[in-house]
């Protein structure tokens, strides 16, 4: 993330609660920023120096992305202070929901939501981390809710880590804003519907949404999602290419590769190499997020312990032909 942002960083020390919470897209051992993505090897190398350097004294991380799960499992360990939950487990989308007919989007994601609500209506003081995942994972019935590293740290308040009024004080989200005057009557604003939607979906739901709809904008539509529907064909004939590609040249089986979605990621390394250089020869995961559906295709390519250099000789020759389209999502 060099050279993008503020360049401002936390400058904490060993006394110090830091509360993380991340929403953006995510995939297999990725998750995305507006601009790159960061890989599991390096989120975790990060926590663990932070630790070395004494940079914090808890750390609390809570991430809303497809996938997420897939960021700590098996490998946050479980005695540095940091615990962490995720809207999803390692292999599973997140879900949006409460839409919108007046914005016509979606105003929230169902775990950011449920834990907002929580923290919204309760005294941040008198209940705990666990206590507050408990509730979100039993509320949030899209996903597999985890939780992940050192559980020592859910015996904490919350207030340790969300402030005693930052909710009442500043407001969550636009989300809470929109519903904040409707809680107290116990139901939900005018025109807000509840229905969940997986998070890869949403592009596709907003557009059939309008299509329902007469006139221009539904004829507009129309178009937007045939487009749409092209490209992502066009993303799908491309991996089931490189693959077949590169497990040709290798003699993997094109099928495994392809389809294989149930190991973690053993070389950090590799891993890491591939996807900063998929997302910069072929598509950029941070402005095509529907390509992220396929990063768990660079962790089986990963697996097979073929010298990394040589797959992305592989790669970068699969990519050569690659139309740079962006806005895939």
């Amino acid at each position: 993330m060099q050279h993008i942002g503020s360049g401002k960083v936390i400058k904490s020390g060993p006394n110090d609660h830091i509360f993380i919470n991340f929403v953006d897209h995510g995939g297999s051992g990725i998750l995305c920023f507006p601009e790159g993505e960061m890989t599991i090897g390096e989120l975790n190398k990060t926590l663990t120096e932070m630790y070395r350097l004494k940079k914090y004294g808890q750390m609390l991380i809570y991430i809303e992305a497809c996938e997420s799960g897939s960021m700590f499992k098996n490998v946050l360990p479980n005695n540095i202070k940091i615990y962490a939950t995720t809207a999803a487990n390692a292999r599973e989308s997140s879900y949006a929901c409460y839409f919108s007919d007046e914005l016509e989007t979606y105003l929230g994601d169902c775990y950011s939501v449920n834990w907002m609500e929580n923290s919204d209506k309760e005294l941040l003081w008198l209940e705990t981390v666990g206590e507050q995942y408990k509730i979100v994972k039993f509320e949030t019935n899209t996903s597999h809710v985890s939780e992940f590293g050192d559980r020592s740290v859910s015996k904490d308040y919350l207030s340790d880590f969300q402030g005693e009024e930052i909710f009442l004080k500043f407001g969550s989200s636009l989300f809470s804003q929109l519903l904040q005057p409707h809680q107290q009557q116990n139901r939900r604003p005018p025109n807000v519907h509840l229905d969940a939607v997986s998070s890869r979906d949403v592009p596709l739901e907003i557009l059939k949404r309008k299509i329902s709809k007469n006139g221009y904008e539904s004829n507009a539509a129309k178009q937007n999602l045939h487009s749409l529907l092209l490209k992502r064909k066009y993303v799908d004939e491309f991996i089931n290419q490189m693959v077949g590609e590169i497990s040709k040249h290798f003699h993997l089986n094109h099928e495994a590769m392809l389809t294989k979605r149930v190991a973690d990621v053993m070389d950090f390394d590799c891993h890491t190499k591939l996807v900063h250089h998929f997302s910069r020869n072929c598509f950029s995961f941070s402005k095509n997020a529907y390509a992220l559906k396929y990063a768990y295709v660079l962790t089986n390519l990963c697996n097979t312990g073929i010298p990394v250099n040589e797959i992305l000789i592989r790669m970068e020759e699969s990519c050569k032909t690659t139309k740079m389209y962006s806005n895939i999502v």
